[in-house]
C-alpha cells in the first residue's frame, strides 16, 4: 500500500517519526532525512516535492524536480494541543502552494498555520486568517 501510493503521488508529506516507519517498508531499513530523500526521489519519478515535519525542529521540503532543498524553523509557542498540526500543515502548504507557485512562501505560511492550531486546545480552531497572510 506504501509503495503504490509512492508510486501514484506527486507530493508526499510525512513526519520525521512516519519516515522511519515508511522507509522500512520502502528500503528494508531505516535512513537518515537525507538519505531518505535521496532514496524517495530515485526510486518514486512522479514525486515532485517531499515535506518532512519535524515537530518543534520545523520542517523540511526537496523539491526533486530542482534538486533544491528549503527549510522554515517552527515558530515558537506553548504547545496544547498536536491534534490537527499535520492536517493544517498539509492544507495550507498545499493551498499557498497552489496559488503562488512559491515553495517558500508555503512553507512559511504553513509553518504559522500549524503553529496556530498547536496553541489552540481545540483541532479546528477559530481562524483569524488575515493574521496570517
Amino acid at each position: 500500500v506504501i509503495r503504490y501510493a509512492f508510486e501514484k503521488a506527486t507530493i508526499v508529506k510525512i513526519s520525521d517519526e512516519e519516515l522511519s516507519i515508511v522507509m522500512g517498508f520502502l528500503q528494508g531499513k531505516e535512513a537518515s532525512l537525507k538519505e531518505s530523500i535521496k532514496f524517495i526521489s530515485q526510486n518514486f519519478r512522479n514525486i515532485k516535492l517531499v515535506i518532512i515535519t519535524r515537530g518543534d525542529k520545523g520542517s523540511f521540503v526537496y523539491d526533486c524536480v530542482n534538486e533544491k532543498e528549503y527549510e522554515c524553523d517552527a515558530k515558537k509557542v506553548e504547545v496544547v494541543s498536536t491534534v490537527g498540526a499535520g492536517d493544517s500543515f498539509s492544507a495550507s502548504f498545499l493551498a499557498q502552494y497552489i496559488k503562488t507557485g512559491n515553495i517558500t512562501k508555503a512553507l512559511d505560511f504553513s509553518t504559522k498555520i500549524s503553529g496556530y492550531v498547536v496553541s489552540c486546545k481545540e483541532a479546528i480552531p477559530e481562524y483569524e486568517i488575515e493574521k496570517f497572510l
